[in-house]
């Protein structure tokens, strides 16, 4: 009893090690190939079923073959363009002309052989869809529907779930895989409807993963004959880097531009550039737009000039824009002005000699905008020249004064000047608004 008992332990754990056992090869932990296309189907589901819910840890562990996948499902018209060679145009006609042969299994095989190669020469067939012939007439344009993409579009939850899995792409061979797939999308032309937002998913991915050479197979659609794409790529890619320190080179591209359109685009996405190691270039590059573009793009490039290099002439050239003649640059102006917020920067001297004229200016909104702009900075020469201005003929520019001391950093040296001020000050009312200023000082 106990032998048989045995034995069928044995059979058992035998069946059990065989049902374990890959199949004959597959590698060890790896699904056999022909379960991968059902494994991405499973997630597409997935995505479409939870949305942003969506976890992609399934996607991930099918590597590049389940990106690939993925993208084949949504971009089927360039699933091959990276294997598809361009056949010879001679032996793609000859297969046109049989389109028309008098036997049936002629033109079905060139019919078939067209299909499986011909992509390439799309040219030569829509031509022959044009055909006298109405043989080849039909079978050109039956080849032609076969390449058009099926009907695989997706909703806007599976575009959430595809956003949780686009979004963690780290790895460089598969942000390059979605970078090339991305660049031959758009060699097709402007996309339409859901195409549009998943190559932006796409692009966000690519930026976000923070790879300088995925980020730089990106960068001939800037200099697209298609100003849409150039503008589209340009602001995805800036709206979503995620590291401060990560300028890619396709935006310093975009501020190159001799589009206005596009170089308007990358200025508003050159926040924390100065933290990149790419910031000198980036400076440059907006002071090239500064000196040499359009008042237009001076003015809009002269605030990121400001915020993120502390440039005296960009400050000296938005100060005037407050005086401008034209009623809506001027209230830009003191708008970009008044949300300025405390730096705390040493003022260079350049910029105290800019500010100079500025802060005397009969000017009212000039002197604000100047009293404002001192006021960012830090240190004894900007604390010196903010106290005189507390006895400023306009009570705006006095109240711009007095808050700008009370923000400053070193409270101590505040309080010993405006208790200086306050005695010995030549000017009654610096002496009177200087000692009520110090009943406020920390």
């Amino acid at each position: 009893m106990p032998h048989r008992w045995v034995v069928l332990a044995i059979l058992v754990i035998g069946a059990a090690s065989h049902l374990r056992s890959p199949p004959a090869g597959t590698l060890c932990g790896q699904p056999p190939a022909a379960s991968l296309r059902d494994r991405i189907d499973e997630e597409l589901t997935a995505m479409e079923l939870h949305g942003s819910a969506y976890n992609p840890k399934g996607l991930h562990e099918m590597g590049t073959a389940g990106l690939a996948g993925v993208l084949d499902h949504f971009f089927p018209e360039t699933a091959a363009v990276k294997v598809v060679a361009r056949p010879p145009e001679e032996e793609v006609k000859r297969l046109i002309e049989q389109l028309g042969s008098d036997e049936f299994k002629v033109r079905e095989l060139a019919t078939e052989q067209l299909i499986a190669r011909g992509k390439p020469c799309r040219d030569l067939l829509l031509k022959a869809a044009e055909s006298d012939d109405a043989e080849v007439r039909l079978r050109a344009q039956r080849i032609l529907a076969a390449w058009e993409p099926k009907a695989d579009g997706i909703g806007d939850r599976g575009l959430g779930g595809f956003w949780n899995y686009a979004d963690s792409l780290r790895d460089g061979e598969r942000l390059d895989l979605v970078a090339r797939r991305v660049m031959a999308e758009f060699d097709r032309g402007w996309p339409q409807g859901p195409k549009l937002h998943l190559l932006r998913l796409c692009v966000a991915g690519v930026a976000k993963g923070g790879n300088e050479a995925s980020c730089d197979l990106l960068r001939p659609l800037v200099a697209s004959q298609d100003v849409r794409i150039a503008k589209f790529v340009t602001e995805t890619t800036g709206s979503y880097k995620a590291d401060e320190q990560f300028f890619p080179q396709l935006l310093l591209d975009a501020l190159a531009s001799d589009r206005d359109e596009v170089v308007e685009v990358a200025i508003r996405w050159t926040q924390h550039c100065h933290k990149s190691p790419r910031a000198g270039d980036a400076r440059r590059a907006m002071r090239s737009i500064f000196e040499r573009r359009s008042e237009t793009l001076k003015f809009q490039v002269c605030l990121p000039l400001i915020q993120e290099f502390d440039d005296p002439q960009a400050w000296a050239f938005l100060i005037e824009q407050a005086e401008s003649k034209t009623p809506l640059r001027s209230a830009s102006a003191l708008s970009s002005l008044a949300d300025l917020k405390y730096s705390g920067r040493q003022a260079s001297e350049t910029l105290l000699e800019k500010l100079a004229g500025h802060l005397s200016s009969p000017t009212l909104a000039v002197r604000w905008g100047a009293t404002k702009a001192l006021g960012t900075h830090a240190g004894p020469a900007v604390i010196e020249r903010l106290i005189p201005l507390l006895a400023d003929s306009e009570q705006s520019v006095r109240e711009e004064a007095a808050r700008c001391l009370l923000k400053q950093s070193n409270a101590k040296l505040v309080r010993e000047q405006l208790s200086t001020a306050a005695r010995e000050h030549p000017n009654q009312r610096v002496r009177e608004h200087a000692a009520d200023v110090l009943k406020h000082a920390r």
